[in-house]
């Protein structure tokens, strides 16, 4: 099946990292990426201590960032990954949407709270994928995000700990 966005593109620069255990998840969010604009540079870690070292590594590319993250996985859960990004200078404003089977009021409590930019849950389709992703896609490319190197206004001094 091949998912096509009618005139909706991804940024050139963007790249996307998936912090997802499920194998199949972030292999179902490639192929539609790749459908929607084939030169999004899409990483993936299988946990929230695999995204902090790749996210530290000085040769990955954070100018225009997104990360789709799900909440419970192994070794280190989404919502310790977020208080790390938001106490970490460097990684503080990276904008995180959460993607995930998780509906409890608690997790999306918290999950706000520090300051993640949505919470959408895990469709149970392809295709409610393929509309979730090709959404995204049309919201990440009209939001006037800052360039490269250019920090944006974030809260996050006033929500975490």
């Amino acid at each position: 099946m091949s998912i096509k966005a009618t005139g909706v593109q991804f940024s050139e620069e963007l790249t996307i990292l998936i912090v997802d255990d499920d194998e199949s998840g972030p292999l179902q969010i490639r192929r539609i990426l790749r459908d929607v604009n084939p030169s999004t540079n899409v990483l993936d870690a299988v946990d929230g201590l695999e995204a902090l070292t790749l996210l530290r590594d000085k040769t990955v590319h954070r100018g225009r960032m997104l990360v789709l993250l799900d909440l419970h996985m192994p070794r280190m859960d989404g919502l310790s990954f977020l208080k790390q990004v938001r106490q970490d200078p460097q990684l503080r404003r990276l904008p995180v949407v959460v993607l995930t089977s998780s509906d409890t009021l608690q997790d999306k409590a918290e999950a706000y709270r520090l300051g993640i930019s949505g919470y959408f849950r895990k469709p149970v389709t392809f295709a409610g994928l393929a509309q979730l992703i090709q959404t995204l896609a049309s919201y990440w490319e009209a939001a006037d995000l800052p360039p490269p190197g250019v920090a944006r206004p974030h809260k996050s001094a006033s929500i975490v700990p």
